[in-house]
């Protein structure tokens, strides 16, 4: 039989793994596009609306999220 404290990690566990799962993903701005990776101000992640689009559907496509 399983101790209070066991249950506890086994819910513990459990809970991280779906937040884990159901967390949002920030992009990175590291000064280029992600996409294209053409030069961009360091505050931004993609060059342009058309980039951060294609970037999200190969990443979706990568994942098995959406089929070609």
């Amino acid at each position: 039989m399983a101790t209070i404290d066991d249950q506890a990690s086994d819910f513990e566990a459990m809970f991280l793994k779906e937040a884990m799962e159901h967390r949002k993903i920030v992009p990175l701005k590291t000064g280029y596009c992600l996409n294209c990776l053409d030069k961009i101000n360091d505050h931004y992640s993609y060059c342009s609306a058309e980039c951060r689009e294609d970037h999200g559907k190969r990443v979706a496509f990568s994942k098995g999220v959406i089929q070609a």
